[in-house]
């Protein structure tokens, strides 16, 4: 999943990024969606969706795995806040 999740990004992003520079203004329609407009927004969803199953969990898996149960809550709450308030 990691693997197919990293794919996903790569390619979304080089989609919104060869639609930055296909862009030209004078092509656009006048009020209508562009297809540039198209082509980046769906790029950025499914960027959200293979982040969203393949790296995102990996945070939150992890610092529940590498704090002893001990301290577990406690440290879970400070890795939580910074995560957050980064």
């Amino acid at each position: 999943l990691l693997r197919a999740g990293l794919v996903g990004m790569f390619v979304s992003l080089a989609a919104v990024g060869g639609a930055f520079l296909a862009f030209d203004e004078s092509a656009t329609t006048a009020g209508g969606p562009s297809t540039v407009g198209i082509i980046t927004v769906i790029g950025l969803v499914v960027f959200i969706a293979s982040f969203a199953f393949s790296l995102g969990p990996v945070t939150w898996t992890m610092i529940s795995e590498i704090f002893p149960t001990r301290v577990r809550g406690r440290a879970i709450a400070v890795a939580t806040a910074a995560n957050w308030g980064a």
